[in-house]
C-alpha cells in the first residue's frame, strides 16, 4: 500500500518547503512482496517516518487532500503526524535515540542496544543515532568515553552502508557527530569524505545550505590531518556555496561557515563576498547571535574596505538599529564582546556612535554575565577604538566605564579561568586609556592560580604587554613582576612570535620589557639584571643579524632611554657598568651602529616632537618673560609711566634675576625636547615641563605617568635635584590674570615677591 503513496508523497515534497516535505521527497519507494501488507505496518512505517521528521498535521492534511485515494483514512495520517509532532517536542525538550520502536535517553542503556542490534539496524535508524546521541546528557571524563564507545559501535555498523548512502545529509550528520564528540575514527571519516567526493561530487552538488554548513563545521574541529584530506571537498563546497542563492542559505548557514573559515584559516573572498551579501538578505531572519558571530568572522578573516565595505557596513548598521530597540537584549555577552573586537579590526565608515552605543549596553548591564575573555576583549576593544580621537567620547565617559569594567573584573570568580592573554589585554586596555584600577584588580591578579597560569603558559607578547602596562601606569607589585620576569627570561631564545610558529619575544617585545623595567626605576633593573643581560645580548645578536629592519624608530628611542639609565646605575657597580657596555660596545661595528641608530632616532624625535600643549606652553613662556622683566625691574618703571595701567605686576622683586628664556631645548641624553629651560643668575639652571593631561593619568589626574616620571628623572640628573619644575596644567588652568600666574610661577622657581614668603618650587603629586 505505501507505494501507492510514492507518488504523491514525491510530488508534495516537490512543492513544500518544510523539513518533513523534504525529508519525505529523498525516501525510496517501499518494495512490497504482496499488496496484501497491512494497514498496522504500513501505519508503523509512516509513523517512523513522521517522527523522525518532526512531522506535522498540517503536513498530513495535506498530503491526504493531494490523494484521496489512499486506503488510510484522513484522521488515521493525522494523528500519525501529530504523535510525531508530540514525541518531537518531547524530544526537543530530553533528548533521545529512537531505535527498535523505543527512545533511549541514556548513554549506557544506548551502548547496551548499540552493541546488540546495531548491525541489524536499518541505515536511517543509524543516520538518527548519529544525530541524537550526542545531544544525550553527559559532561564528565566518564561519558565522554562512554559516547565514543556509543560511535565506535555505530560507525563499525555504518561502514558497509556508506558506499550505497544516496543523500549528503546521512554523510554530514556522522561527520558533524564525531565533530561534536571530538571523534575520528580515519575509517569512518574517510569513506564519508569519500562518498561525499564520488563522482566528481555528485553528493556535493544536490546538499542543501545546511549540509555544507555541517561539513565545514565539522573540518573545522577536525585534526588537521583530516582537514588535509578534505581540501579539495572544501574547495568543491566553496563553489556550489557561491551559486546559492540567499533563500538556500539561512543566516546560520552563512555565519557557521564563517566561524569555520575562521577555525581552518582559509580566506576565500568570493565565498566570504558571497556569504556576507546573502546575510544582508536575510537580515530581517538573522538572530542576534549569527548577526554578531559573522562579524566577529569577517572581522578576523579581514574582510575589511573593498568589496567587503558595503555588506560590512549594512550589518554594522543592523546591530546598531537592533541594539536601540528591546532587541539589545538579545545579544549575550560574548556577542557585544565580540562585535566591540571585530569594530576595532575592521573600522567601518561612521560607526562612532554603535560603538558607543555597545559600550553602553555593556555599562548599563554593569557587565553581569560577562567572563574574563569577554571583559578582557570589551575593554581592549574599546581603549583601541577611543584611543584614536575619532572615537573617543568624553574622558569622564571612558573613565567612568574603565572603572565599571575594574569592578566588574576584581569581582570575585569574575576572572576565574582567565588566560595570561586575557590579563595582558585587560591591563594593556586600562594603560592606553591612562586608568589606573583600583588595589582589587592587582590582588585578583596575584591569586595563586593566574600567577601559575603567567608563570607557565603566557608568550612573550603576554609577559611584555603586562610589564609595559603596569610601568606605565605606575602599577608596580614585586611578585608579578618576578613571574613575568622569570617567564621572558624562559623565553629568550625560542622561536619568535606566533607568526614564526612559536613563543619567544619579537624585537618589540624585547624593547618593550627593556623599556618598562627602565621606567620602574634602578632598583627594578638591578634587581633584574640578568634578565636584562639576556635581553640586551638578544637584542645586538638580532641587530647584528637584521640590521635597521630588526626594530622601528619607538624601539630605538626605547633602548637609548633604557641606556641611560644603565649609565646611572653603572657608577661604583661591577654589574651595572656591564650592562651599560652591551649596547655602547666599541669593539664591533655593527654594534656601534645600533648605538649610532639608537641616537640618530633621538633626534629624530626630537624634530618631529609636537607640543602636546599648544597653548599651555606659550602662556607659561609669556609669564616667564614678563617675570624676567620684573626681576631685572624693567617693568616697574614702564608701570609708573602707564599709571599702573599695565599688562603685568607692577610689584618689585627681590633675589637672582633670569638671565636667559629658551623653549624647546634640546639637551644630550635626553628623548624630547625640554619645554623650558632656564639660565639663572649664580649659574643655576632650571627646566621647566608644561605638563598637559596626557602626562597624568587619567584615572588620578594628580599622578603622572611612567613615561613622565621617567623623563623627570632623567632630567633631574642632567639640571640637579630641585631644579626640574613641573606646571600641572590642572593647576594652571585655575590661575586668574597674568599677576597670579607669575606669582605661581614665582613660587614654583623658589623667588621672592613683595608680601610672599620664599617657598621650595615644586608641586605635590598625591592620588585623588
Amino acid at each position: 500500500m505505501l507505494s501507492r503513496l510514492w507518488l504523491p508523497l514525491r510530488c508534495f515534497g516537490r512543492s513544500l518547503g518544510c523539513r518533513s516535505a523534504a525529508v519525505l521527497y529523498s525516501i525510496q519507494p517501499p518494495t512490497c512482496s504482496s499488496e496484501a501488507e497491512s494497514g498496522e505496518t504500513s501505519l508503523r512505517k509512516l509513523e517512523r517516518v513522521a517522527f523522525r521528521n518532526n512531522g506535522s498535521a498540517a503536513s498530513a492534511r495535506a498530503w491526504k487532500e493531494w490523494y484521496p485515494s489512499t486506503d488510510m483514512s484522513k484522521g488515521t495520517i493525522v494523528r500519525a503526524f501529530a504523535g510525531a509532532a508530540r514525541s518531537s517536542i518531547r524530544g526537543r525538550n530530553t533528548p533521545g535515540v529512537r531505535v527498535d520502536g523505543s527512545v533511549i535517553r541514556d548513554l549506557p542503556t544506548l551502548l547496551a542496544k548499540a552493541e546488540a542490534r546495531a548491525k541489524a539496524w536499518h541505515p536511517s535508524d543509524l543516520h538518527a543515532a548519529f544525530d541524537n546521541v550526542v545531544k544525550l546528557p553527559g559532561q564528565s571524563a566518564d561519558d565522554a568515553k562512554l559516547l565514543h564507545r556509543v560511535l565506535a559501535v555505530l560507525s563499525a555498523a555504518y561502514l558497509p552502508h556508506i558506499p550505497n548512502l544516496a543523500q549528503p545529509h546521512l554523510c554530514t550528520i556522522p561527520l558533524w557527530a564525531c565533530a561534536k564528540a571530538d571523534y575520528w575514527d580515519r575509517q569512518l571519516v574517510t569513506a564519508l569524505l569519500g562518498r561525499l567526493a564520488w563522482d566528481g561530487g555528485r553528493l556535493l552538488v544536490q546538499a542543501s545550505g545546511q549540509e555544507h554548513a555541517n561539513l565545514w563545521w565539522a573540518m573545522s574541529k577536525a585534526p588537521k590531518e583530516v582537514v588535509a584530506e578534505a581540501d579539495g571537498l572544501l574547495h568543491a563546497s566553496a563553489i556550489f556555496v557561491q551559486h546559492m542563492s540567499a533563500q538556500q542559505l539561512s543566516p546560520q548557514n552563512c555565519s557557521n561557515i564563517l566561524l569555520a573559515c575562521v577555525r581552518l584559516q582559509r580566506r576565500h573572498d568570493p565565498l566570504l563576498h558571497h556569504l556576507a551579501a546573502c546575510l544582508v538578505q536575510l537580515l530581517p531572519n538573522t538572530n542576534c547571535q549569527d548577526l554578531a558571530n559573522s562579524l566577529y568572522a569577517l572581522a578576523v578573516l579581514g574582510c575589511s574596505g573593498g568589496a567587503h565595505a558595503a555588506a560590512v557596513q549594512q550589518l554594522c548598521y543592523e546591530v546598531h538599529q537592533r541594539l536601540r530597540g528591546p532587541s539589545a537584549r538579545e545579544f549575550v555577552p560574548q556577542a557585544l564582546s565580540n562585535l566591540l573586537w571585530a569594530l576595532e579590526r575592521l573600522r567601518p565608515d561612521d560607526t562612532q556612535e554603535l560603538v558607543q552605543a555597545l559600550a553602553a549596553e555593556c555599562r548599563r548591564r554593569s557587565f553581569a554575565g560577562f567572563n574574563a575573555q569577554d571583559i578582557s576583549n570589551a575593554a581592549w576593544a574599546l581603549a583601541k577604538l577611543w584611543y584614536s580621537e575619532a572615537c573617543a567620547p568624553s574622558v569622564h565617559q571612558q573613565q567612568d566605564w574603565f572603572k565599571a569594567a575594574a569592578i566588574a573584573a576584581s569581582a570575585p570568580g569574575a576572572m576565574s579561568g582567565a588566560s595570561a592573554q586575557a590579563w595582558s589585554n585587560l591591563w594593556y586596555a586600562f594603560a592606553l586609556v591612562r586608568h589606573r584600577p583600583g588595589p582589587g584588580l592587582l590582588q585578583a591578579v596575584q591569586a595563586d592560580v593566574h600567577l601559575e597560569a603567567l608563570r607557565n603558559r603566557a608568550n612573550s607578547q603576554a609577559c611584555a604587554n603586562l610589564l609595559w602596562s603596569l610601568a606605565g601606569l605606575g602599577s608596580y607589585d614585586q611578585r608579578l613582576v618576578d613571574v613575568l620576569v622569570k617567564r621572558l627570561g624562559e623565553l629568550v631564545g625560542r622561536p619568535q612570535g606566533p607568526s614564526k610558529g612559536g613563543e619567544g619575544p619579537t624585537m618589540q617585545n624585547l624593547t618593550n620589557s627593556l623599556w618598562a623595567l627602565a621606567v620602574m626605576g634602578p632598583d627594578v633593573l638591578s634587581r633584574h639584571s640578568g634578565l636584562v643581560e639576556g635581553l640586551l645580548r638578544e637584542v645586538v645578536r638580532r641587530w647584528e643579524r637584521e640590521g635597521k629592519t630588526s626594530t622601528s624608530m619607538e624601539g630605538l628611542v626605547q633602548l637609548w632611554q633604557v641606556q641611560q639609565e644603565l649609565e646611572h646605575i653603572s657608577s661604583g657597580r661591577g654589574s651595572g657598568k656591564q650592562l651599560s657596555r652591551i649596547l655602547a660596545a666599541a669593539d664591533g661595528e655593527r654594534t656601534t651602529s645600533l648605538l649610532h641608530a639608537m641616537k640618530h632616532a633621538v633626534e629624530e624625535g626630537r624634530a618631529a616632537d609636537d607640543n602636546a600643549n599648544p597653548q599651555l606652553l606659550p602662556q607659561a613662556a609669556n609669564t616667564l618673560v614678563r617675570l624676567q622683566g620684573q626681576l631685572a625691574g624693567q617693568t616697574a618703571s614702564k608701570s609708573s609711566k602707564a599709571s599702573n595701567n599695565v599688562t603685568g605686576s607692577s610689584c618689585t622683586t627681590t633675589g637672582p634675576t633670569i638671565l636667559a628664556i629658551q623653549q624647546k631645548q634640546q639637551l644630550d641624553g635626553i628623548c624630547g625636547c625640554v619645554d623650558i629651560v632656564l639660565e639663572m643668575e649664580g649659574g643655576r639652571r632650571v627646566a621647566v615641563e608644561v605638563n598637559g593631561p596626557l602626562n597624568f593619568l587619567a584615572s588620578h589626574r594628580r599622578t603622572k605617568t611612567g613615561p613622565t616620571q621617567l623623563r623627570d628623572r632623567q632630567l633631574e640628573r642632567v639640571f640637579g635635584a630641585g631644579n626640574v619644575v613641573s606646571v600641572p596644567y590642572w593647576e594652571w588652568d585655575k590661575l586668574q590674570g597674568p599677576e597670579a600666574r607669575e606669582q605661581y610661577m614665582a613660587r614654583l622657581l623658589g623667588l621672592t615677591l613683595p608680601g610672599q614668603q620664599q617657598t621650595a618650587g615644586t608641586t605635590a603629586e598625591v592620588d585623588e
